[in-house]
């Protein structure tokens, strides 16, 4: 009747790629800002020089979401989107959640489901 005090954290976040984007407050894979670990633009997309990629951190991700959820308008909302590709995600009131460290792409989607072939074979055309 009085319940019981249960101690547990989100460690890692399993998902396929459009929940893992939804979950971490990142824009879809085929938005502008295309990558949840670095700041690479789609339109750099033919950039295989990762040396050069800057990383996201936790802390430019907070900032952005807190930025996007505290907009006054939409219209604010959107901007703040558009130059970041961040939203507000609930998980982030979590002190230890770190979306640019916790989202795992679980393997049933990227080798079953052949995404990493179709990465290899038509987005960065090895074997063609």
């Amino acid at each position: 009747p009085e319940g019981r005090l249960s101690r547990s954290v989100i460690a890692l976040a399993v998902n396929d790629l459009p929940a893992a984007r939804k979950i971490g407050g990142f824009a879809a894979p085929t938005a502008a800002n295309l990558c949840n670990l670095c700041w690479l633009q789609k339109s750099d997309i033919s950039n295989f020089v990762c040396e050069g990629w800057r990383h996201r951190t936790y802390h430019e991700h907070l900032e952005a979401a807190i930025r996007w959820r505290d907009a006054e308008t939409k219209k604010d909302r959107d901007q703040t989107f558009k130059e970041t590709g961040v939203r507000w995600s609930e998980l982030l009131r979590l002190p230890y959640w770190d979306p640019t460290r916790f989202l795992v792409i679980d393997g049933m989607h990227n080798l079953f489901l052949g995404l990493v072939q179709f990465h290899f074979r038509d987005l960065i055309v090895i074997d063609k």
